[in-house]
């Protein structure tokens, strides 16, 4: 009879520690966009959470005065079950052109850039999460996203 109550003590110890996992632990999957939703909203940012034009989930967010960024998801199933996420920015009335924005492409090796189709500098980063990304591996992927939206109009609106 001991071994039983053994058995069950530690199952309920094992289920108690599964239930109480560490924030680290916990994943970000393009797969349920309110895990994504949920860290930018740790991080302190505004969230909203949409549709895009083809029905595919969509955030919008900003780091602050002028900059509004977006997170478009990608490789998705009907719509659901994504397995990519991409960070988007676009800024108006710059007069970078597309040799500017080949030397940051040149020279930074995240955070592609472009000229959009209405003549705007976009800035945008892809991110894989199939299965599910480690917490800590997601937010240093974010942390790199802020840098590149802070170096980026710097680079487009030169002094």
């Amino acid at each position: 009879m001991t071994g039983i109550r053994t058995i069950a003590a530690a199952a309920f110890f094992m289920a108690g520690m599964l239930a109480a996992a560490p924030v680290d632990a916990q994943t970000i999957d393009a797969a349920d966009p309110q895990t994504v939703a949920g860290f930018l909203k740790a991080e302190g940012l505004s969230v909203t959470v949409k549709k895009d034009t083809d029905g595919d989930p969509l955030i919008e967010s900003s780091l602050g005065k002028n900059q509004g960024f977006s997170v478009f998801f990608y490789n998705c199933t009907e719509h659901q079950a994504c397995k990519t996420l991409q960070f988007y920015a676009g800024f108006t009335d710059s007069k970078a052109d597309a040799a500017r924005l080949n030397d940051w492409n040149r020279t930074k090796r995240f955070g592609r850039a472009y000229i959009d189709k209405v003549g705007d500098p976009v800035v945008e980063m892809d991110i894989t999460t199939s299965g599910g990304m480690p917490r800590s591996l997601f937010a240093d992927n974010f942390r790199l996203w802020k840098i590149l939206m802070s170096e980026f109009p710097e680079f487009i609106y030169p002094e």
